[in-house]
């Protein structure tokens, strides 16, 4: 039911997504701690694939960007394992496909390169989840949960990217509901340069009279920058690169009671005409 859920989001909100010769996911893995501490839980992306036609597709692993750069498959992976067919009409976790093991990536950000016969469809989701004890599976309690934006191409050197959909506020002081309304808010970007030289970010918050940032990104790398604008009403953010770029934005905002999870929420970029 969450895979139909989230293809089917997917579909509706980037219908390019996954329908071109290449698809650029992004991937996350960060550990955490909840409740004071006694928690231990995981940010984790998951990446499906589906074969909506009546016949069986190929995908194939190309390398990832990484928080290093761009890093090829790993030595060893042939063309038999870093390439898998998706039977028509189905649905497959990446990471239950062979060429899964080709992937090169760790903790921290980063965006995984695929190429795609047509008629595929990607999609992408960030799933908070709280880690068992000793032996555990990583399918445990779910927390929180978004989808992931996948593009099909990469924005050109000098264009401006604008988010989409209206980024929560900062919390005001809310004396009649304490322990319902969000007591902060934090905004994250994810950038990623990849081009093949070093790239100078922008990052503007389109409603807030705070000052750009700047960050330099090196070639094929992919950062994160964290609780971004703090206490501005950003609504939206532009971003810009010297080189072929990607980015995504998430916000997470927190509440009183230790007991409630967090709301999470992202948000892709389109490039401005």
């Amino acid at each position: 039911m969450k895979m139909l859920h989230l293809l089917t989001a997917i579909t509706l909100l980037l219908p390019a997504v996954g329908r071109a010769d290449d698809a650029f996911a992004p991937f996350a893995l960060a550990h955490l701690k909840l409740d004071g501490g006694s928690v231990d839980a995981v940010w984790y992306t998951s990446h499906y694939v589906h074969n909506p036609t009546d016949r069986p597709l190929s995908i194939r692993y190309l390398g990832a960007y990484t928080g290093i750069g761009a890093l090829p498959p790993y030595p060893g992976c042939t063309s038999e394992t870093n390439e898998a067919t998706v039977p028509a009409h189905s649905s497959l976790r990446l990471d239950d496909l062979p060429l899964s093991f080709c992937i090169r990536w760790g903790p921290g950000v980063a965006f995984i390169h695929l190429s795609l016969e047509r008629g595929l469809v990607v999609g992408s989701a960030i799933d908070l989840r709280a880690l068992p004890g000793c032996g555990g599976s990583w399918d445990q309690r779910l927390l929180a949960s978004a989808p992931l934006p996948v593009y099909t191409a990469l924005f050109p050197a000098g264009s401006v990217a604008l988010s989409r959909g209206a980024i929560p506020l900062p919390p005001e002081p809310t004396p009649c509901a304490p322990d319902i309304a969000p007591v902060a808010r934090r905004l994250n970007v994810t950038l990623l340069n990849a081009g093949d030289a070093d790239a100078v970010f922008a990052i503007t918050p389109q409603t807030s009279a705070a000052p750009p940032l700047e960050v330099s990104l090196r070639p094929g790398q992919t950062i994160q920058l964290n609780d971004i604008f703090a206490d501005q009403p950003v609504r939206a953010l532009l971003v810009s690169a010297s080189q072929p770029f990607l980015a995504y934005a998430s916000a997470i905002s927190t509440y009183s009671d230790p007991a409630r999870p967090a709301s999470f929420s992202t948000f892709s970029f389109e490039v401005l005409p």
